[in-house]
């Protein structure tokens, strides 16, 4: 096992370093019970997890008990496939968080290796599963699982050839959000490849009849049944906005990378995407944003904030103009969005608040590989009893409540 107890403060964040095997698994169709990381704090943390490996990159925002649910439709870089017998493959995992929760995987767009859905396994808390899609080219787009009790679920690829790179390989991956974090509106930045099949979004619907709209074009570019996927190219300059949005909640996710030479196209990110809108109850308020440290890291950062909020909004300290200028969402002028070259900020670790929500997008380019995620909050838990016995129960909905609001 691997415990460790590790002292935050104000002035940036800390880097724990992690043994791969506390982490990383090989092991398909396994319950295990020392892979995984459960991590508690006594105040709220943005806890994000790198891999920093020279060649094979990843970032991703942990989210906390935003992350947790019962119900998910995963993604996987569509556009990109691996190599039988290197562990080049599109995967997910399964956490569980409490004892004898029974996980099924119920639909999947390709066969997965030694199973036959719908396939069933119970897990103990602490305890995790690994599954793969039969054949290196398969990804998981579209994938339902479902458990009876809350559950973590990492879905992604692992170093695998992007369509038309040359070649080149990189991780993506990101802690999937349960179907109750999930919205009807979002906000896609363009990243910095010269080619739009590198640079994509993955809309996945969760109910029939989806339609899924881009910017202020009123035909949508798509009309889905649950487990369907529209997959739209996202088009223009380095850090332009779009705006990408649903008749019904639907899951968006991104697939990016920041440097436009040839040489680059292959190292990509795959982000979840937080819904945005004053009800999401998603984004933060204040983030440390440290660089990557390695000689000749490249990194973009890609700020969104409510239009009336851009005269709050610091950067170290500075008003935002002194290092970006604010572009509105085509579509949803409500927003904005700002594109900062983070090699350009001053600090190592850049510092970014503001009066009201935001979220932050990063993408990084480093010797031969690239990363992308995304920073942002989800509501507080909130614990609804039952009424007979007065304990904590997870079966009853309540309407949307967001930090802060008053419950009458």
């Amino acid at each position: 096992s691997y415990n460790r107890d590790v002292t935050l403060t104000s002035d940036g964040p800390v880097e724990i370093p992690l043994p791969q095997e506390v982490v990383a698994s090989f092991q398909v169709n396994f319950v295990e019970k020392d892979k995984g990381l459960i991590l508690t704090s006594d105040v709220p943390v943005v806890p994000v997890y790198r891999i920093t490996h020279r060649y094979s990159r990843m970032l991703a925002n942990l989210k906390g008990q935003g992350a947790l649910g019962r119900n998910f439709r995963l993604a996987s870089a569509v556009r990109a496939g691996g190599n039988e017998g290197t562990n080049e493959r599109h995967f997910f995992s399964v956490m569980a968080t409490e004892d004898s929760t029974v996980i099924t995987i119920d639909e999947s767009p390709y066969p997965l290796r030694g199973i036959t859905l719908p396939y069933s396994v119970t897990l103990n808390a602490g305890e995790t599963f690994l599954a793969v899609p039969d054949d290196a080219t398969y990804h998981i787009t579209g994938t339902l699982v479902v458990a009876e009790k809350p559950v973590a679920v990492m879905a992604g690829t692992q170093t695998t050839i992007a369509l038309g790179s040359g070649g080149n390989r990189d991780n993506s991956g990101d802690l999937v959000i349960p179907f109750s974090k999930i919205g009807k509106d979002y906000v896609v930045i363009r990243g910095g490849f010269s080619s739009s099949l590198h640079d994509y979004v993955m809309a996945v619907a969760t109910v029939d009849g989806t339609q899924v709209f881009l910017d202020d074009d009123p035909a949508p570019q798509a009309t889905l049944q649950a487990g369907e996927y529209a997959l739209i190219e996202i088009t223009g300059n380095k850090g332009d906005p779009h705006y990408v949005h649903a008749n019904r909640d639907v899951y968006i996710y991104h697939v990016s990378g920041t440097l436009s030479d040839q040489k680059w196209l292959g190292e990509f990110g795959m982000a979840v995407l937080p819904p945005i809108n004053s009800s999401s109850c998603t984004g933060i308020k204040s983030i440390a944003v440290p660089k990557f440290s390695d000689t000749g890291a490249y990194s973009d950062l890609y700020i969104i904030t409510p239009t009336t909020s851009l005269g709050s909004l610091t950067i170290d300290g500075q008003a935002y103009t002194s290092y970006g200028t604010a572009q509105p969402v085509p579509g949803y002028p409500e927003y904005s969005s700002i594109y900062l070259n983070q090699n350009t900020l001053p600090q190592n670790v850049n510092f970014i608040k503001s009066d009201d929500y935001f979220y932050v997008g990063h993408l990084v380019a480093v010797n031969g590989t690239g990363a992308y995620g995304y920073y942002s909050e989800y509501e507080s838990r909130v614990d609804v009893l039952d009424p007979k016995l007065s304990l904590p129960t997870t079966y009853y909905v309540v309407d949307t409540v967001c930090l802060g609001s008053t419950v009458n």
